[in-house]
């Protein structure tokens, strides 16, 4: 009988250990799932910022898109401006398309526009120069001229 009975208090002493084991175990898993619980609650608050992400992305390659797309004609409106500071004075400057302009400039004389349209030609972005009417006003001893500028 002494060797069950020391047989029994082994198993109960390995019992008793993978119990006191067990428990341990259960006691981390339970952490972990109490944690997981925890960044499961702060990562679903994120969950409409990546919509929102990207929303913001999509709209950003938008942009970039019709950016690289849009024709800029501000040099070139600059451009006609400064070349008639000296020579006419621009009454009206009408943007009818992006690559069409229209100029209605008055000047003391013929040679003021002459010197004009040559200061626009200077411009490799100006491809032609349309001259729609040109008129001597006798009041004010002072010509108009209309252009259209193509580029």
């Amino acid at each position: 009988m002494g060797f069950l009975l020391k047989a029994i208090i082994v198993l109960d002493a390995v019992f008793f250990i993978l119990l006191i084991l067990n428990v341990v175990a259960d006691s981390q898993m339970k952490q972990v799932a109490s944690e997981v619980r925890v960044l499961e609650k702060k990562l679903s608050e994120y969950k409409d910022i990546e919509g929102e992400t990207k929303s913001f992305v999509d709209k950003i390659a938008v942009y970039r898109q019709m950016e690289s797309q849009r024709t800029k004609v501000g040099g070139n409106l600059k451009f006609i401006i400064n070349q008639a500071k000296n020579v006419a004075d621009i009454d009206s400057l009408v943007l009818k398309d992006k690559n069409t302009v229209t100029i209605d400039a008055v000047a003391p004389t013929p040679l003021n526009f002459n010197l004009l349209i040559n200061n626009y030609f200077e411009n490799k972005n100006i491809k032609q120069i349309i001259l729609e009417s040109a008129t001597l006003r006798g009041r004010n001893n002072d010509y108009m001229v209309s252009l259209t500028l193509e580029m």
